[in-house]
């Protein structure tokens, strides 16, 4: 998936997550290009480019890509430390949503033919099977944005309802 699928679907959850919160949409969209620091030849590896070396040298290796992209990053492991690293910087609601971003980057990429290591550093990549699995910037991704709109949509119209689900989510898992 490109930067822009990424941080739209990660605006978009955060709206849902936070519908009365703008600035947590904008920390989840920024969760979601978190995995891609792997390499620096992403967006956010450009943002950050001594940043970027370093964590493709950390955590690059044993990765699906030559270049280190898809290796540390985007496993459960890389969920784990960041969700308790942004819980600890930032409170437990901001560090949940930011954590939630990083995951939805996470999943979408598993949609993608090269798929992610879940289990990094073992080398067992996770994908969708061939006929459903797509390339990265494929006119499906642009589909599953605007589902994500869709839903985000949704979710404001009925803010009043899921607000008190998304407070007790937080609460259950803090």
């Amino acid at each position: 998936m490109n930067h822009l699928t990424h941080l739209s679907s990660g605006a978009c959850l955060g709206a849902v997550l936070a519908p009365q919160q703008p600035s947590l949409w904008a920390l989840c969209a920024v969760g979601a290009l978190l995995p891609d620091l792997d390499s620096p030849k992403t967006t956010i590896g450009r943002v950050v480019p001594p940043v970027s070396w370093l964590v493709n040298k950390l955590l690059g290796w044993n990765a699906p890509h030559p270049d280190g992209h898809r290796g540390g990053t985007h496993s459960l492991l890389a969920v784990v430390v960041v969700s308790v690293l942004a819980r600890h910087a930032m409170g437990p609601t901001a560090g949940w949503v930011l954590a939630c971003g990083y995951v939805s980057h996470l999943l979408l990429d598993q949609l993608t033919i090269q798929g992610i290591r879940w289990l990094w550093p073992l080398p067992l990549d996770f994908r969708l099977p061939y006929p459903l699995a797509m390339a990265s910037g494929h006119p499906w991704a642009n589909a599953i944005v605007s589902t994500m709109a869709v839903a985000i949509a949704l979710g404001l119209r009925f803010q009043h309802e899921l607000e008190p689900w998304a407070a007790h989510l937080v609460r259950m898992l803090s």
